[in-house]
């Protein structure tokens, strides 16, 4: 039997259930007594609210997908989105770029659980006349339950780290664009399916 494909534009999402909500308010749900793969799991973990998808479907009546392709990706905070990097990609340049030379320390300077500070220092050894030297970039970041998703809330300690060093990575690479982390987090995007 061919699966039938649909187009739709993601509203919200659930990881729990493997739900997909489209603009239409309607639920798009992984198919039945299957157990949803590692790869496509993840693959749902990288959908954003405004994503447009195409669904595999395999039982249109029950509004059912068996896989989904990401077809165009939603920016998350409009057109200006140009103007943001992700701390993903921070990373992945950083490591590129230094490898084995790149070092990254964090400590934790805020008392207040609520509203974690950390610094962050990236260092980058490097080769000098009689031997080596390690330059430091240090970042700050904090988090707050203002400026984070709900989902993010219960990880408030990491976004606030993560903050930190998605800073200190910048002033290491040069970039002059804000990470996506570092800014007001937009709504969620998961949702729990009702009852």
């Amino acid at each position: 039997m061919t699966e039938a494909k649909k187009e739709i534009r993601v509203k919200a999402k659930s990881l729990k259930t493997g739900g997909i909500l489209d603009d239409q308010e309607q639920w798009w749900n992984f198919k039945k007594n299957t157990v949803m793969s590692d790869a496509l799991a993840n693959k749902l973990r990288e959908v954003n609210k405004g994503d447009e998808l195409v669904l595999n479907i395999c039982d249109a009546a029950e509004r059912e997908y068996s896989d989904f392709e990401i077809t165009a990706a939603a920016s998350v905070g409009g057109a200006d989105m140009d103007d943001f990097i992700s701390f993903k990609d921070l990373l992945k340049q950083a490591h590129e770029k230094f490898g084995e030379k790149l070092s990254i320390t964090t400590e934790m300077i805020g008392t207040d659980l609520t509203k974690p500070v950390f610094k962050a220092q990236v260092g980058i050894i490097e080769e000098v006349k009689g031997g080596t030297r390690i330059r430091s970039f240090m970042g700050h970041g904090d988090a707050n339950l203002d400026n984070v998703t709900d989902m993010t809330k219960k990880h408030i300690i990491r976004m606030a780290e993560t903050r930190a060093i998605a800073r200190a990575l910048r002033f290491c690479l040069g970039e002059g664009k804000t990470a996506v982390e570092e800014v007001d987090a937009p709504k969620v995007v998961e949702e729990k399916i009702g009852e």
